[in-house]
């Protein structure tokens, strides 16, 4: 995804390039959030994906219980009262969510973990992350450091990596990695001015970062 009309041209170029050198016997997909892509791609047909119906939605959080739950009778439990709650008049708003597959994936590996359901779309995305940077690696043990501190670098290093985007990509770096290196030095920063006493931690923070928070 490119965030300016620039970008999005020369990726639109890269793909069109790689396409190129495929057999004509391939077919290639390309998916993107909404937008008039028309122009970068005009020998391309474009589509709409549909949202998820009620059967769909169904059967996913139905299949779903399992991998997050090994006792099966908190599974079903679990997924009866998400069911519920995705069919409940009065919160259409979390039917509207789960018609989209990456908020239902949320939804559903949020209720499953926590056993909670999210009012409104930014407290989906606050439930995700406090899922993601706590209850899911709880089984590691105690954080290096606490989730409210871990959660603000990584906001700052988004912050960062967002606004250095455009300059990576002119200089034909991607923009969506870091090294390892880079990502410690940064957290070292961070935590000689946010807490001093946890700079130490840096080196772990970074393996548990890499190995199970999945950020």
């Amino acid at each position: 995804e490119g965030g300016a009309p620039a970008a999005r041209n020369a990726l639109a170029g890269c793909i069109e390039t790689f396409a190129a050198r495929l057999p004509e016997a391939c077919t290639v997909v390309v998916s993107s959030r909404p937008h008039d892509y028309s122009h970068e791609f005009p020998k391309l047909a474009h589509y709409d994906l549909c949202d998820l119906d009620d059967e769909e939605i169904a059967a996913i959080i139905k299949k779903s219980g399992p991998f997050y739950k090994s006792d099966k009778a908190v599974a079903v439990e679990r997924a009866k009262r998400l069911l519920a709650a995705v069919q409940d008049d009065s919160r259409k708003y979390l039917l509207e969510m789960a018609g989209t597959a990456l908020l239902l994936a949320m939804i559903v590996r949020v209720h499953f973990i926590t056993g909670s359901l999210p009012d409104t779309r930014r407290e989906l995305y606050a439930k995700c992350v406090e899922t993601l940077l706590a209850h899911w690696s709880a089984e590691l043990g105690p954080s290096p450091i606490s989730v409210p501190l871990k959660e603000k670098f990584l906001r700052q290093l988004a912050f960062d990596m967002q606004k250095e985007a455009g300059a990576r990509f002119a200089e034909g770096k991607d923009s969506l990695r870091i090294l390892k290196t880079d990502l410690e030095d940064r957290l070292q920063v961070f935590l000689q001015k946010e807490s001093p006493a946890e700079v130490n931690q840096v080196e772990e923070v970074v393996r548990r970062l890499h190995e199970r928070d999945a950020i």
